[in-house]
């Protein structure tokens, strides 16, 4: 809960508002359809009740970029995907400028895995 949790859910809470609008938009049917394999609602709260049971330290920080990185990736599906190929002309705009923001998170959380010893994705 608190900060930490409203940093991780955040991306994913993101993720999962746009795939419901752009699915809706692009008549993609299920969750995962248009990023092959997005978090369900579940999965999600799994992961948030997963970090608010684990200590500060190093197992705490791996296991919240690693959800931080799942959450931006789905985001940059979802915005990449619209931006391409979405309906509205101006949510279409504002897909393309998310998607230089978010692929920068994804380079900064990826580096932080690195540095963690993780393995970095992306």
């Amino acid at each position: 809960g608190g900060l930490v949790g409203g940093l991780v859910a955040a991306p994913l809470a993101v993720a999962g508002g746009v795939a419901g609008t752009v699915g809706g938009v692009l008549g993609v049917t299920g969750p995962g359809s248009a990023s092959g394999g997005m978090a369900s609602d579940e999965q999600k709260a799994q992961i948030l009740g997963q970090l608010s049971g684990l200590q500060g330290g190093p197992q705490y920080d791996a296991a919240f970029v690693d959800a931080s990185l799942q959450g931006h990736r789905e985001a940059l599906a979802l915005h990449g995907s619209y931006a391409e190929g979405g309906e509205d002309p101006a949510l279409r705009r504002i897909a393309r400028g998310a998607v230089p923001l978010i692929r920068l998170h994804i380079s900064q959380l990826s580096q932080m895995q690195r540095m963690m010893g993780g393995a970095a994705e992306g």
